[in-house]
């Protein structure tokens, strides 16, 4: 599994139409290529119409955080199972730091000392709920900025 499409599915009432502009969102590691989306159409439990198409992604483009600024980059966002974030503050600002995951309650749910100004940090939030979480960078003590994240 590549990733996840929304919608996964529909169902219409006979003589309804619609027209489906859908989303995939990669998984983390997706590295482009083919899928193939089958659209079946039943009446009564009975297959009437099915059809495949193939749909070719890109290489999805790398997390880039531009020097002297302060970023947190969540991918993919909404995520499953393992989240990265990606974090950028100026050199010159940098003496210590932590990253730190909350849950809407406020409740912190991980987080992890800072060696660098700028970074990766993987974390596996396979065992969470689904829900919001805020992601919170601290330096040298000092709420430097935050996003939200979502768990599938």
């Amino acid at each position: 599994n590549d990733g996840t499409y929304i919608p996964g599915g529909f169902t219409l009432a006979p003589g309804q139409m619609l027209t489906v502009n859908g989303q995939f969102i990669p998984n983390t590691g997706f590295a482009g290529g083919s899928s193939v989306i089958m659209v079946t159409v039943r009446n009564q439990g009975s297959i009437i119409c099915q059809d495949l198409d193939t749909v070719t992604f890109p290489v999805p483009p790398q997390p880039r955080i531009e020097e002297g600024t302060v970023e947190i980059l969540v991918s993919p966002n909404p995520f499953v199972q393992t989240v990265q974030i990606n974090y950028c503050v100026p050199a010159e600002d940098f003496a210590t730091g932590e990253l730190h995951i909350y849950n809407i309650e406020g409740n912190k749910m991980a987080g992890k000392t800072l060696a660098h100004a700028q970074g990766e940090i993987k974390f596996d939030g396979s065992a969470w709920p689904s829900a919001t979480y805020i992601v919170v960078l601290y330096v040298n003590s000092k709420n430097m900025g935050q996003t939200v994240m979502i768990k599938k």
